[in-house]
């Protein structure tokens, strides 16, 4: 009876009440009047049950590690920075798509006050009357359009995105640079909701 328990336990099964019962019940049973302790069959009974006790003290003693157990800290300036990212990668685009239009005069423009000076035009462009950056925001709408295929976004609005995209870049720029000795806290940004989607999908940041 004892060998063939043993066998099931080596071959597989964690059960440590089994292995107390084994251990415990023979133990009981070589002190028995009628046990010959003598038997070579019974010493290695005896030794297979002591195995049997040993494996089952190793698989309920709990793990020794090195390193001591630390509560995760949540890094709450992350959504900052992340928000920082769309920004600055939403502003590189911009800038580039308004030079892809091939309206600005300049070889390459180099920020977004240059193409917000386009767009709301008070560049200098002499010939052209009424609204001189209607044309541009048209022309950067498309871009948008045609680059993202982000819908919504018009003649009528993308002052608003490119005015949004430097106000959040500023604005988490200047809490990341006041973060540097905690990241545990960080205050909340103000920007819409449906903005901060156009300049994520601009950035391709989701």
């Amino acid at each position: 009876m004892f060998g063939t328990m043993y066998n099931n336990c080596r071959h597989g099964s964690q059960n440590y009440e089994l292995f107390q019962w084994l251990y415990y019940y023979g133990i009981y049973f070589f002190d028995l009047p009628c046990f010959n302790k003598c038997s070579r069959h019974n010493l290695s009974l005896y030794q297979a049950l002591v195995d049997l006790h040993t494996m089952a003290n190793d698989l309920i003693r709990p793990a020794v590690t090195l390193y001591r157990e630390t509560d995760p800290k949540i890094d709450m300036m992350a959504p900052v920075t992340t928000m920082n990212r769309i920004a600055q990668v939403a502003c590189e685009r911009i800038i580039l798509m308004m030079n892809n239009t091939g309206l600005v005069k300049e070889r390459r423009l180099s920020s977004m006050n240059q193409v917000l000076t386009y767009l709301i035009g008070r560049h200098d462009d002499i010939g052209l009357s009424g609204d001189r950056g209607d044309l541009y925001r048209r022309k950067l709408a498309e871009q948008i359009f045609l680059a993202f295929a982000i819908n919504g976004v018009d003649h009528n609005n993308v002052v608003v995105i490119v005015e949004s995209a430097i106000q959040l870049e500023q604005e988490t720029r200047r809490i990341l640079m006041g973060s540097a000795n905690t990241r545990f806290s960080a205050p909340g940004v103000r920007i819409d909701e449906q903005v901060l989607n156009i300049l994520a999908r601009i950035a391709e940041i989701f």
